[in-house]
Order: structure tokens, then C-alpha cells, then sequence
């Protein structure tokens, strides 16, 4: 990505916005960082400055610390590494693992990837017998990057915010500012509302357009996705078995203002990867960006929509941090943002630490300039080469047809999609239930029937780590030529 032509002013203004400040403007804030200015000075004098810097630099770091615990902030590891309170915590867990595998702490043996075995992952599994694991979304791609990155980690301190609390600003200003220097969405004039994850702030969604629009005495909203959908969706809208909304399978449904119609629209889509748009006229829609990133897709211009639509946005594709479970939703209307918001506050309120983590992380994406971003992407750009080359000849396997490629503004190129994953259809007779097709082979994807399809399409993830992402190619390229 070509950086700003146009810096940040001063490192107040950076953190203002919840931006990590520019490097230009990081300078060593001690006076024993700095080389001697006079090559004169006598050794007593150099003892008394000495004295003196240090008795300043503890002064400093005691009045900073309290100030932090009087208003409830963590402090983070960049900034304590800087202030000298502590080093840095190296992570060795690949390394026990002979970089195959990863180990817990406190634990004796290592959790080795697909393919791998032994207590330290040192032994390879022939490759006609093991067995890969491809039908989840836990975006490991990016534990590499991160294990390379320790300055990024943040620690919290037992004294921070014991009580209960809401959406943090800082994570609401980071936010902001990420849509703002990656340029795939608007937020200005907008509401943002945080969540536990995706998955709740489309429940979310769901509860505050039926409350809009449903009169009282008539049936519950209707909630569609076009055929192949993420087969999260329909949980939901089953599960609660509520009279605000409800799934609705197979064709799409007629909004009217008697009978009103909620359209979830994934782009770019789970499972094939395609960028769709609202295709019922007079629908509320809930555009799930989930993988609408550069290391995805290429960025041509930032989604706007208007009241009748939210959009949604989470940190586990983005940063790979699926755990921490944070989502947000950018809402053009107050009161489906407020609804919204009274949903999240009503089913599981607001965890401090996950806020918490997740502020830091943008923050260290948005100063380094979303190298997290280019390292996914090269990795993404090279499983979707590796595939092709793999597809080109087989009459077994046909996969997904991508769209062109277009200009993309993070890398101001022509940039091709690399979806999260690849959507397998299996062609011969042999293999009408592919799922089990190529289960038989040692590869576990995602039934087609999970996602509305028919029984002869099955999903892969392309999101594991890249050993294991090698071996699964390595089976693939076995399973298209039997």
C-alpha cells in the first residue's frame, strides 16, 4: 500500500483519532537515549546527569502509571516496554513444535497441525494417510504474522474496569479511523455499534428492523439469503422461534409494507466468494462484510448505505483474533442503531478486555500501516495461484469462476479476488455426495446442503496455517488425478 502523502501534525493529534502515532514522530522521550552533545564533560558530571535523568524518567513513569490506574486505562506493552516497566513476552510455542504444530501453556506436548505427529511435531504423516480439516472458518493464516510481532501484545491489569461498562470510544475511534485509511466503508454521519462478534450484530440486526416494521397481529418478518448462503444465518432465525422474524428457504420472498422481507447479503459471499448486492426491491438489508478486506477482495470504493441498511464488519478476518469475539455494525438510521444496541446490551452486555484488546490491535494495524494486511493477502494471492494451477486440468473437481479483476484502492493496482474459500463442485457419477467424496480422501470440508446447495458441492476453507494449507493442496492434487 503506497503510505499518506499528507502526515499527522503531532502525536496527540494521532491519538486523538485512535490512530498509533506516525513513525516519523516516535523520538526517545529519555535523556539516557541520547548520545552526549559535549565530549567535554567530566565523569562527575555525567554521574550527577545520570542521577538526575533517572530520578526524572521514575518520576515520570509513577505520575504515568497513576494517572492510568485513576482513569481505568491498560497499560499496553509498547508503551510499558517503552517506559521500561517490562520486556516484551516472546512467544516459542512454534518453535517446541518444530514450527508443525503449537503448544499451550503449561502443557507437556504440542497440538500438531493436520499431517504432523509426534510430541513435537517433528514426524510428517504419509500424505495418502492423513487426514486435513477444512470445514471451519478460524482464520490461523495470520497466527504466523503475529507470533513475528510480540510489540503488538497488550496486558490488563487486575484493577482495570471491574465494573460494568458499555462500548469503549477508543474502539469506536479506531474503527473510524481503520474504514478511513483502508477505504472499504464510510462511517462519517453514521452509528457505530459494537458486538460481541459478526454473528450477534446480525441477530441484532434482524431485532431491530422486525421492530420497525412489524404490525402487531401480522406474521413475523421474513429473513432471506440467496442460494448458497452462510449456513449461519438461518440459525437464528430458527433457533429463537420467535414472532419477530423468521427463515424464509428457497425463492425470494416479495417485500410489501403488510408482509416486510429482511435480506442478509454477504459480499464478498461464504461460501463462493461472489460480491452480491440487494436483490429484493423494498427490503431492509444486512450487508455481512465479513471478508470485504484487501487480503480478500480488491477495495474499488467504500460501501454507503443508507437507513434502511447496516453493515457489518469483524476483527476476526481482518486480524485473525476470531476468539476475542468483536464485531461492529455501521448503522445510517439512530433508532435501528439504538434497537440494535439494546440487543447486544440485553443478550451478553459489553466485555471490557475484548474491547480492550481489540482497540489495541487496530490501533497497531493503523500504525504500521496494515502490514497485517499485505502479509494475508500475499499468502491469499498465492493459495488461489496454487489452486488454479491444480484445477486447470481436472475433470473432477470444477471450482468457483471468480470475478474479474478490478482496480483495487490499497494497492492502487488491478487486483484479483482471493476468497476465504474455494466452492467445489464434484462432476463425475461417482461422486454425487462430494462431501463424502472427498472425506473418503482425507479432506473434511462443508457439505453443500449446508449452505442451501445441492448434495455435489462441498466447501473448502483457505484459511488454515500455510503447512497445512500445502498439504491439503498436496491431497487435492492426488484426489483430481484418481
Amino acid at each position: 500500500m503506497s503510505k499518506p502523502s499528507s502526515q499527522l501534525q503531532s502525536i496527540e493529534q494521532a491519538l486523538e483519532i485512535g490512530q498509533a502515532p506516525p513513525r516519523e514522530l516516535e523520538t526517545d522521550s529519555l535523556l539516557l537515549n541520547k548520545p552526549a552533545q559535549q565530549a567535554h564533560w567530566q565523569p562527575t558530571k555525567v554521574v550527577l546527569l545520570l542521577s538526575i535523568a533517572t530520578i526524572l524518567s521514575l518520576a515520570v513513569l509513577a505520575v504515568t502509571l497513576h494517572f492510568l490506574s485513576l482513569h481505568g486505562e491498560a497499560v499496553t506493552s509498547s508503551t510499558a516496554q517503552q517506559m521500561g516497566v517490562f520486556p516484551l513476552l516472546t512467544d516459542d510455542s512454534r518453535i517446541l513444535c518444530s514450527m508443525n504444530g503449537i503448544i499451550a501453556e503449561g502443557e507437556k506436548s504440542c497440538s500438531c497441525y493436520d499431517c504432523w505427529q509426534g510430541k513435537d511435531c517433528s514426524v510428517g504423516t504419509d500424505i495418502h494417510q492423513c487426514n486435513i480439516t477444512a470445514d471451519s472458518g478460524t482464520p490461523l493464516l495470520f497466527e504466523d504474522y503475529w507470533l513475528a510481532h510480540p510489540e503488538a501484545e497488550v496486558r490488563v491489569r487486575a484493577s482495570f474496569h471491574q465494573g460494568y461498562g458499555g462500548p469503549l470510544p477508543q474502539l469506536e475511534a479506531a474503527i473510524r479511523a481503520l474504514h478511513a485509511q483502508v477505504g472499504n466503508a464510510v462511517t462519517d454521519g453514521r452509528q457505530i455499534v459494537i458486538g460481541m462478534g459478526s454473528s450477534m450484530l446480525i441477530t441484532a440486526a434482524m431485532y431491530a428492523f422486525s421492530n420497525v416494521s412489524r404490525t402487531p397481529g401480522v406474521q413475523a418478518t421474513q429473513v432471506y439469503s440467496a442460494i448458497p448462503y452462510y449456513n449461519g444465518y438461518a440459525w437464528p432465525a430458527a433457533y429463537y422461534d420467535n414472532r419477530l422474524f423468521e427463515w424464509t428457504a428457497g425463492a425470494a420472498p416479495v417485500a410489501t409494507a403488510e408482509d416486510p422481507v429482511i435480506e442478509i447479503i454477504t459480499a464478498p459471499n461464504n461460501p463462493d466468494g461472489a460480491m452480491r448486492n440487494k436483490t429484493i426491491e423494498g427490503s431492509f438489508g444486512v450487508h455481512d462484510h465479513a471478508y470485504y478486506w484487501p487480503q480478500f477482495a480488491p477495495i474499488p470504493a467504500p460501501v454507503a448505505y443508507g437507513p434502511s441498511d447496516v453493515a457489518i464488519f469483524t476483527l476476526s478476518k481482518l486480524t485473525g483474533h476470531a476468539g476475542s469475539r468483536i464485531g461492529w455494525a455501521i448503522v445510517g438510521d439512530e433508532s435501528i442503531a439504538a434497537l440494535m444496541s439494546d440487543h447486544v446490551a440485553r443478550a451478553s452486555g459489553y466485555v471490557q478486555e475484548n474491547q480492550l484488546r481489540a482497540t489495541h490491535l487496530l490501533q497497531y494495524v493503523l500504525g504500521d500501516y496494515g502490514s497485517v494486511i499485505d502479509y494475508a493477502r500475499e499468502h491469499m494471492q498465492h493459495r488461489w495461484e496454487r489452486l488454479r494451477t491444480i484445477m486447470a486440468t481436472s475433470m473432477r473437481l470444477q471450482m468457483q469462476i471468480l470475478e474479474a479483476a478490478q482496480y483495487d484502492s490499497w494497492t492502487q493496482t488491478m487486483s484479483s479476488p482471493a476468497p476465504a474459500y474455494v466452492w467445489l463442485q464434484c462432476t463425475e457419477p461417482r461422486d454425487q455426495d462430494c462431501y463424502q467424496a472427498m472425506l473418503n480422501e482425507g479432506i473434511k470440508g462443508r457439505p453443500g446442503p449446508a449452505f442451501g446447495a445441492g448434495a455435489e458441492y462441498n466447501r473448502l476453507e483457505l484459511l488454515m496455517q500455510p503447512a497445512v494449507f500445502e498439504s491439503m493442496a498436496a491431497k487435492l492434487e492426488l484426489f483430481v488425478a484418481n
